[in-house]
């Protein structure tokens, strides 16, 4: 079998693995996390995959899977940052991101077609790289909380994959030899095949899929989760960490000695907030409405409370209180005392 034939070989295999791993990610969605960020890398990967074996294809469709292709860095960092960083960009922040690299990469690309020397393809590379760093450094940034082994070695595995994938793809695509290309394009493919493989074994529980056995594991996990949720609750309301500003997921994942995943999941599934922020404003907004409806604390402004509680500014504690409440602290405060009635407020976060 020729460089060439190995080549073409390797690309279908990555793209079955592609369609294989967005099979998983759509059968197990309930239990998979980072679904939208691992649909796009998924989504980046074949248009690559499409556009780098020179399938025959239309005008069009060949400019969108460029687009495809050309987004795989950024794909890339969006993943890390919801993995590893915990802080995943929301759906304005990425498609503004998405946007602005398209217009960069397309642009450069239109200057490539009118220009003699190769500096356009450079610069796409050094955009590429850009974020290529960005994705290393969003990794390794959290490390210092992990609280195992195994997630030690998977921010390594990660970052050792994507940059060696980065490094064989800007080197062929600079590459001026055609046999020279091809063996490091043979080299990528395999890569790819092994990242793609690697987030098949380990993103997904295949064991209960495969086995006969999934209830009796859902229904020891759905246990330990409630455990955990009690738990949660009882640490953050008993030593009052919700009027910690800037308190953290990862910050009391620390506290509690378990993984940040688990504390997040059981927050949403057991104590049925949406997010880790909703849970933490709900509890400070409480606390809030007592302080408010205080007699002894009538001398204390909306401002100081807000500090108190553990918010950094009065702009989001007004937000998050008329948000659960129907209306703003002041307003609140000023219906209470008219009224002389016990504070009784209506929390709607979940």
């Amino acid at each position: 079998m020729s460089v060439a034939d190995t080549y073409q070989l390797l690309t279908y295999v990555c793209l079955f693995h592609v369609i294989m791993c967005a099979w998983l990610i759509w059968k197990n969605q309930s239990s998979a996390k980072n679904c939208r960020e691992l649909y796009f890398l998924l989504f980046c990967l074949s248009c690559h995959l499409i556009v780098t074996v020179g399938l025959p294809m239309y005008q069009i469709v060949y400019w969108t899977a460029f687009g495809g292709n050309v987004l795989a860095p950024p794909a890339l960092w969006f993943l890390s940052r919801s993995i590893f960083g915990n802080h995943r960009l929301s759906s304005k922040k990425t498609f503004q991101v998405i946007i602005l690299s398209l217009i960069i990469y397309y642009g450069l690309g239109i200057w490539d077609n009118f220009s003699g020397p190769r500096y356009p393809d450079t610069l796409m590379q050094l955009v590429s790289i850009f974020f290529i760093v960005l994705t290393i450094m969003e990794t390794q940034k959290q490390k210092a909380q992990d609280h195992s082994s195994s997630e030690n070695k998977a921010r390594r595995f990660f970052i050792l994959c994507v940059v060696m994938v980065s490094l064989f793809t800007i080197a062929t695509e600079l590459a001026l030899m055609y046999d020279e290309m091809m063996y490091m394009m043979v080299v990528q493919r395999a890569l790819i095949l092994t990242l793609i493989t690697y987030f098949i074994g380990n993103s997904f529980t295949l064991k209960s899929t495969l086995i006969d056995k999934a209830k009796k594991e859902v229904a020891v996990t759905s246990i330990s989760y409630r455990q955990l949720a009690e738990k949660i609750e009882r640490k953050v309301t008993e030593e009052k960490l919700y009027m910690q500003e800037g308190l953290t997921i990862g910050q009391l994942s620390t506290r509690l000695n378990e993984h940040e995943y688990k504390v997040r999941q059981a927050i949403i599934q057991d104590l049925s907030y949406r997010n880790f922020t909703d849970f933490i404003n709900s509890l400070r907004i409480q606390e809030a409405s007592d302080l408010l409806a205080d007699r002894t604390k009538i001398d204390t402004s909306v401002l100081e409370i807000a500090y108190q509680i553990g918010f950094s500014s009065i702009g989001p504690f007004n937000r998050a209180f008329k948000s659960l409440t129907g209306m703003t602290p002041t307003k609140f405060r000023k219906l209470h005392f008219n009224s002389e009635i016990t504070p009784s407020v209506a929390l709607n976060s979940r």
